[in-house]
């Protein structure tokens, strides 16, 4: 089963980011997604992959 992941840990604040709908740009994985950070004062962009494969994670 696979999931994207809406939200995430800003690497550099460590608030809350959200997915953004592009893509990321050419030499980046097209698997990885763009993530903004939702603090107006970080407002950091960074990409990771999006999708989890819940089958191979351990409880």
């Amino acid at each position: 089963m696979e999931f994207e992941k809406k939200n995430s840990k800003c690497p550099v604040c460590g608030d809350k980011a959200e997915i953004t709908t592009w893509k990321p740009p050419r030499g980046i994985d097209q698997r990885f997604r763009e993530y903004r950070c939702s603090n107006h004062t970080c407002r950091t962009v960074f990409y990771m992959p999006a999708f989890y494969h819940t089958s191979k994670v351990k409880p």
